[in-house]
């Protein structure tokens, strides 16, 4: 992993959220600018959208890429776990379409339970 990051060791942050009078732990690491990245940079960005933005985007060849590695990569970076059971994978920057997809995957290729919960319905959805 050296060779990918700059730093040495993940770096742990501790705050204190007053809300629930709780605190949490959380750990940090940063990768270099590599060109080994960008293909897959390219792979799951579009940026020919007249937006001026980037998109995310779900690859064709996702079922290849989507391994248990690569979920479990997903589920520590944009997920969490739901106290009444299960987990949640963000996917807010997805087209409906997309997530759909997503969700299909998950259930024939893993035999997994899906749900898909619209937290913000005025999001891209097309």
């Amino acid at each position: 992993m050296q060779e990918y990051s700059s730093q040495p060791q993940p770096t742990e942050r501790v705050y204190f959220d007053p809300r629930f009078n709780k605190e949490y732990r959380s750990y940090n690491f940063s990768t270099k600018s590599c060109t080994i990245f960008y293909p897959f940079f390219k792979l799951f960005t579009d940026s020919t959208v007249k937006t001026g933005r980037v998109l995310k985007i779900i690859p064709d060849c996702i079922f290849e890429l989507l391994t248990p590695g690569a979920l479990a990569f997903w589920l520590s970076d944009d997920g969490q776990y739901v106290k009444n059971g299960g987990v949640t994978l963000c996917t807010d920057n997805f087209s409906t379409s997309e997530v759909f997809l997503l969700k299909s995957l998950l259930e024939d290729k893993y035999q997994l339970s899906c749900t898909i919960h619209n937290t913000k319905p005025w999001k891209r959805s097309y």
